[in-house]
């Protein structure tokens, strides 16, 4: 074990890290992230020519798009309305009572105003500033350093309270009428769409095995083929093809769920997501928790359920980004046209952040990738042994609305 740099145990649902520092070196304790990549299996060269041909093919297909939705006006809008007020708090007590501590490291997700809420506010307690995680995505985070110089109790817990208010927005994705006015979209801006086009460990739809797998089932664009058919025939098959199913420890990445067709609802979306980015769709996850508070004893397998999800959307030239829900899609919708997740969103979660893989500078033990920040990530420095440490949560939102 190198000093900046150690094993990975995984562990429970929320995003959450727990290091620690004894006799100069970092120990860690629990990291409930799941693995992202899959195994290597193809040669080196063989993985870059793949990596080319699947930039080549985003590209083309992009071409296509751009010139079927010049030839063809889109055929829906997005109603989108105001849903509810809410805000949501986080309690998280984190006991490590074989620990003292000198410094406590937390980490948490900076919502922002995103098409499916708006007027986003936060505070945190114990105090936070507002940074940037280190990838290239520069997504915000709050970063809070606590020192410790207190009781035995301050030396050994700590409780946050980490509170997101917003005003949620229903989209309904409907059949535009003739004889309405033609609304103005913006595109995405550069950086917005590079981030929504990219490649990552998780959204991984440049090696060989994805590729071949997009083939093999014929996701590719049809000729005049609009980017909102594409989109929901994508959707299609993960609904009629994949199982849900949630583990511990499980790999979330696009090429492995392609194969496996058994996922929770973020492996689901990775998939849903990187079908649309290997063909030049913008696309991405929505990190967060339902805005409803969590229910007491309410499990996921054996695991406490604390209201976490990831949903998707995408952006379709003239229209906007459309909202999509694999996960719920292959656990509930038996429809006929089985698209009632499918650009149809009530206004009934908080995304917390977009996409994941954050790169975050622990200050202590240099930089580390967590998956999801669902939670609080959190560090210590100190002496003793964190054997034993566990995490109390709670999750509670209230209606603002007046």
């Amino acid at each position: 074990m190198t000093l900046n740099h150690a094993p990975v145990v995984r562990l429970g649902l929320a995003a959450t890290l727990l290091f620690f520092h004894l006799a100069g070196r970092p120990v860690l304790a629990a990291d409930n992230t799941a693995p992202t990549s899959a195994p290597a299996t193809a040669p080196a060269l063989s993985v870059r020519a793949a990596a080319r041909e699947a930039k080549r093919l985003a590209k083309s297909a992009r071409t296509h798009f751009d010139a079927v939705t010049q030839a063809l006006p889109p055929k829906y809008v997005l109603e989108i309305e105001p849903a509810k007020a809410v805000e949501g708090t986080l309690m998280q007590k984190i006991t490590a009572p074989n620990a003292t501590v000198d410094e406590w490291v937390l980490v948490a997700a900076e919502p922002t105003d995103l098409p499916g809420q708006r007027h986003v506010e936060w505070s945190m307690d114990p105090t936070a500033r507002p940074t940037h995680e280190r990838g290239d995505a520069q997504r915000p985070i709050l970063l809070a350093r606590v020192p410790v110089k207190g009781t035995d109790d301050d030396r050994h817990e700590i409780t946050l309270h980490l509170t997101y208010r917003t005003e949620l927005m229903s989209r309904h994705l409907k059949p535009l009428d003739p004889d309405a006015k033609e609304i103005a979209i913006d595109p995405p801006g550069k950086a917005e769409r590079t981030a929504a086009l990219a490649a990552s460990d998780c959204i991984d739809f440049r090696t060989p095995e994805f590729q071949a797998w997009l083939d093999r089932e014929k996701l590719r664009p049809n000729p005049d083929e609009t980017e909102m058919d594409f989109a929901a025939r994508a959707f299609l098959w993960v609904r009629d093809s994949c199982k849900y199913e949630y583990t511990a420890v499980m790999d979330r990445s696009a090429t492995h769920v392609c194969s496996s067709r058994t996922s929770d609802c973020g492996g689901l979306c990775a998939l849903f997501v990187a079908t649309l980015r290997a063909s030049g769709i913008p696309a991405r996850r929505l990190v967060g928790r339902w805005a409803s508070s969590a229910k007491p004893g309410e499990k996921v397998g054996d695991v406490n359920y604390y209201q976490q999800h990831v949903k998707a959307e995408f952006f379709a030239a003239g229209i906007g980004w459309v909202p999509a829900d694999p996960a719920s899609a292959v656990l509930w919708d038996k429809s006929t046209d089985a698209l009632t997740y499918f650009g149809q969103d009530p206004g009934d979660f908080i995304t917390f952040h977009l996409d994941g893989d954050f790169l975050i500078d622990t200050i202590y033990f240099g930089k580390q990738t967590v998956q999801y920040l669902q939670g609080a990530a959190f560090w210590v420095r100190g002496m003793g042994s964190v054997d034993g440490y566990s995490v109390e949560t709670q999750w509670e939102v209230k209606d603002q609305r007046k």
